[in-house]
């Protein structure tokens, strides 16, 4: 009886296999079906490294995509189990032998790789051999290590020479008292010797910035929820970052700053960037300066988001010299955010409010603040296209300058 059982069932195996491969699916061949897998995957989407750290990454999800396809069929599994691509992310701070998987699997491929700090012997002696491989490097603080600066890593973390991408992220409150200010000057290295291809750097939480970084070679840089800070201190940090292409602050803060006139606050000069975002949902002294002490290149696109979006913009002083090829304007206002975008021919602005603070059931008390607002930013007269898309577009026209 076992031997018909087996025999029943070996025989089911090879009619599911013909009915598979005869599936218009399978009849891909391997190396293009592996690259459409790959191409689902999170880590694929930017959602790990590349976006933004406020995300959690979602490690479990890489996992979950790879076991998703193995258990598919066969075919699939060895598609799988065969392209190195699949296994490059490798997440150091949990299951040892997954990690391990992953790294044998992954062969000479470059990879990306989760870290927890501290780290214990577990998570960097698998990494000592692989340093070269190395080209997306994640390090997470939990919230009870947020005020302590990892002086000893340079002698745990290999060295890595190929590194593109570097975020650190710790997870705390943004007005976390026990977490100390944002200091630039105290900057620990974490890796033994200066990743000298770094081009990315994400930080969220931040009370220190990693040391050995060639800020000078930087194209994006991302900042978020940080402890206030010095302003003057911070502009001049920026200001070794000339090769910045993509600049995000979000919801960060300065303090002291009413002290200093604005002659003594130095110019940044960002000849290369193409896009600044500045989140802003606390304060927002800080957006405003930096916009008002930065040299933007005239084919920038700047976009403001948050629930004082707006407020940054209030300020007379302000001037934004790449305004003044703007030739169309959108507005759109619906019960839950207020966009409104500005574009020229090579830039643009955005100006996103989120919240009821400026939406149109307020704008009866708002319109004025508005209107105001966008007489003094934008060329009104140069602009030809006007595009409103509202659920009160009388009450939205009443943002609109004469």
């Amino acid at each position: 009886v076992q031997a018909l059982k087996t025999a029943i069932s070996a025989c089911l195996t090879l009619v599911h296999c013909s009915l598979n491969r005869r599936q218009p699916v399978n009849k891909l061949h391997p190396e293009l079906l592996g690259e459409i897998f790959r191409l689902s995957l999170p880590s694929t989407s930017g959602c790990l490294y590349e976006g933004n750290p406020n995300q959690t990454v979602s490690l479990k999800a890489e996992r979950r995509a790879l076991m998703t396809y193995m258990q598919v069929c066969g075919q699939w599994r060895s598609i799988v189990l065969g392209m190195a691509a699949f296994w490059t992310v490798i997440d150091m701070s949990s299951d040892s032998a997954w990690s391990a998987t992953c790294l044998e699997r992954s062969k000479e491929a470059p990879i990306s790789v989760f870290v927890q700090y501290p780290l214990n012997e577990a998570q960097y002696l698998p990494l000592v051999a692989r340093g070269h491989r190395i080209r997306e490097f994640y390090l997470d603080i939990p919230r009870e290590q947020r005020a302590v600066f990892p002086t000893e890593l340079p002698t745990l973390l290999p060295a890595v020479p190929n590194l593109e991408s570097l975020s650190i992220v710790t997870s705390c409150y943004i007005w976390d008292s026990d977490r100390p200010e944002l200091d630039l000057e105290r900057q620990p290295h974490i890796f033994p010797e200066p990743p000298l291809n770094l081009t990315r750097l994400l930080l969220k939480s931040p009370c220190w910035i990693p040391g050995g970084v060639p800020y000078h070679q930087l194209t994006h840089l991302h900042i978020s929820e940080g402890m206030p800070f010095d302003l003057l201190s911070f502009l001049t940090f920026l200001r070794q970052c000339r090769s910045l292409k993509n600049l995000v602050l979000d919801d960060i803060s300065n303090k002291g700053i009413e002290k200093v006139s604005d002659d003594c606050i130095p110019m940044v000069e960002l000849p290369g960037l193409r896009l600044l975002t500045l989140g802003v949902n606390q304060g927002t002294w800080a957006a405003f300066y930096l916009l008002n002490h930065t040299l933007l290149p005239s084919s920038v696109t700047v976009h403001i988001i948050g629930l004082f979006a707006v407020d940054v913009l209030k300020d007379k002083r302000l001037h934004l010299p790449f305004t003044e090829a703007f030739d169309t304007l959108v507005v759109e206002s619906t019960s839950e955010h207020m966009a409104i975008q500005a574009a020229g021919p090579s830039s643009g602005l955005l100006i996103q409010s989120v919240g009821m603070r400026y939406h149109w059931a307020n704008i009866r008390e708002t319109g004025e603040t508005l209107r105001n607002v966008l007489s003094r930013v934008l060329p009104c007269r140069s602009i030809e296209r006007v595009t409103i898309d509202s659920a009160a577009w009388d009450a939205t026209m009443q943002i609109l300058p004469d």
